[in-house]
């Protein structure tokens, strides 16, 4: 199990992510802080196994409230952070980017490289006006985001890898069984079947 505690903060443009509980599948609970223009807060998830970043929360808009959905991931060995954030429609059903161009589809990404705590990269926008095509901006910079992670200790379990044996074993098997020519013909051919009880495999 893992604890961990993230913090991530700019002057114009911020960038947030505390957790502070674990579980045992080292999912902790998140709270993220965006400023991408106006002030955003997310709450949600932080796997530090997998590295998925998964929160929600609302941001008022020039038209009302928008709900958003957070997506994102971490890999902390090579500092890689991305993070997208997808806006809902407003009361009036609407997205207002503050220019007075309603659209129907809102959001933006974020993705960079943390260099000892600093968070810095490039984001995009992307908007779909309505009756209109859907139109991403040019990457802009960003730098000067503070992201920290505090590692508590503990380790992520790898699956266990399973071992079914393999295709001699269920030959051998349905052979000591008794079972011979054109039946046991069957069982050689079908090189899936492994394990002395045969066991299909897939993939």
């Amino acid at each position: 199990m893992k604890r961990m505690f993230i913090v991530l903060a700019a002057v114009a443009l911020g960038l947030g992510l505390t957790a502070t509980s674990a579980s045992a599948a080292a999912t902790d609970s998140a709270m993220l802080w965006s400023g991408l223009g106006s002030g955003h807060t997310y709450n949600g998830t932080y796997d530090s196994c997998t590295g998925a970043i998964i929160a929600s929360g609302t941001t008022t808009g020039a038209t009302g409230i928008y709900a958003e959905s957070v997506t994102g991931s971490y890999t902390k060995a090579t500092g890689a952070l991305t993070i997208t954030s997808v806006y809902g429609l407003d009361g009036n059903g609407v997205i207002d980017d503050s220019s007075g161009t309603n659209n129907s589809a809102y959001s933006y990404t974020m993705t960079g490289t943390v260099t000892s705590n600093w968070f810095s990269g490039t984001y995009t926008i992307t908007k779909t006006p309505f009756g209109g095509t859907s139109v991403t901006s040019d990457p802009a910079a960003f730098s000067g985001v503070w992201f920290e992670v505090s590692d508590n200790g503990g380790t992520c379990t790898p699956p266990p890898v399973l071992d079914g044996g393999n295709h001699g074993q269920c030959v051998s098997a349905k052979a000591k069984a008794g079972i011979t020519g054109k039946d046991l013909a069957v069982f050689a051919k079908d090189v899936s079947l492994v394990g002395p009880t045969c066991t299909k495999v897939t993939g």
